[in-house]
């Protein structure tokens, strides 16, 4: 390619909570926060962004939750968009 001309090259937009919030209500019909996703990728051990919702003294002023049903699908959003590395399924079942 010469200077000046067209790339094709466009960079790959990073995944956005409002990216996987959308993507679980189309599949799954469920409504889900910011919060449950924060939630389950502190759960699998992936970095979370500071949160805005901190008092005066640092500490976080309620206690992060997701709901136990909500959680398998926020998994598989994070896998579906690469964030998650997918499960392995071990072929013969469980033991």
């Amino acid at each position: 390619m010469e200077p000046g001309g067209q790339s094709s090259y466009h960079p790959k937009r990073p995944v956005q909570y409002t990216d996987i919030i959308a993507y679980v209500e189309d599949k799954y019909g469920a409504k889900i926060r910011g919060e449950y996703i924060a939630c389950v990728k502190r759960m699998c051990g992936l970095e979370v962004a500071e949160s805005n919702n901190k008092s005066k003294n640092g500490n976080l002023r309620k206690k992060p939750y997701c709901p136990a049903n909500k959680v398998a699908y926020i998994k598989e959003a994070l896998e579906h968009f690469g964030i998650l590395p997918a499960e392995t399924q071990n072929a013969d079942g469980p033991d």
